[in-house]
């Protein structure tokens, strides 16, 4: 009789599926509770210890519970303006119906014209891509940033929901323009009551 393998039930070195999540029910409740309270958290693990899927199973906690959820992984920016334009489509992209949520964009940042299109993934499915082609300088970054950043809010008041964002491999953002970055963030999240934030 051939002997079948018994497949791995572990799943290592990636997010992990709904599936394969286990335990953390605690730290899951309290993460998920605070986030949809507007709670401001940082979430700080070595490397390998499950951020990602714990924040993961704590958006989608979230969105069952009516919230708009925005998830962004800041190391896979390789500039500032990148990340800005990146962050601006994770939180266009909650709003789920393009035609208002592109003049709600170009209403939150008007002087700045963003340029909106459908673009082709590498999974096959289309998604939108945000680019702020005026944007030239130093300068022009350091006052688009704070508009970006005010977005969320502006969500969680244009929809009448509270919004949750995930900002993952957040230490990242120290090298896009030394604490000036960090600061700015801060800045507009601290008003920000509607929105719950995970640094992680």
């Amino acid at each position: 009789r051939e002997r079948v393998p018994m497949e791995n039930p572990f799943v290592y070195g990636e997010v992990v599926p709904a599936g394969a999540f286990v335990d953390r029910e605690e730290e899951l409740a309290r993460l998920s509770a605070d986030l949809r309270a507007g709670q401001k958290i940082f979430l700080i693990s070595p490397r390998r210890y499950g951020k990602s899927s714990l924040i993961r199973r704590a958006l989608e906690d979230a969105a069952r519970r009516g919230c708009l959820t925005v998830e962004v992984t800041v190391s896979s920016y390789s500039s500032y303006l990148a990340f800005l334009e990146g962050y601006a489509r994770a939180v266009l992209s909650a709003e789920t119906k393009l035609p208002r949520a592109l003049a709600w964009l170009r209403e939150a940042i008007g002087a700045t014209r963003p340029e909106v299109r459908l673009e082709e993934g590498r999974d096959g499915g289309t998604g939108l891509a945000v680019s702020f082609p005026a944007v030239r300088s130093a300068r022009d970054v350091a006052r688009l940033a704070p508009e970006v950043f005010a977005l969320p809010a502006r969500l969680a008041e244009s929809r009448g929901r509270r919004v949750v964002v995930a900002l993952d491999e957040f230490q990242a953002i120290a090298g896009f323009n030394g604490g000036s970055v960090e600061e700015a963030l801060r800045a507009a999240v601290q008003h920000q009551r509607q929105v719950g934030y995970v640094f992680a």
